[in-house]
């Protein structure tokens, strides 16, 4: 039982701890993927304003 311990210990530790290196290429994903996010909700900003504008001038152009 003795001999065994410490390769079961081997074992959990090494599939449940996450290295340093781990945490960096995580942090790095996380980060890309927010980049994306950030940039789609510039490009919808965009659109939404586009829309509004068409919205107001087609109300200008009915009424005045």
């Amino acid at each position: 039982m003795a001999e065994a311990q410490p390769e079961v210990f081997a074992d959990v530790l090494d599939t449940s701890l996450a290295t340093k290196s781990d945490i960096v290429r995580l942090e790095n994903r996380i980060e890309r993927l927010e980049m994306k996010v950030e940039s789609k909700f510039s490009l919808l900003q965009w659109m939404i304003a586009v829309l509004i504008a068409l919205a107001v001038a087609n109300f200008a152009k009915q009424f005045f």
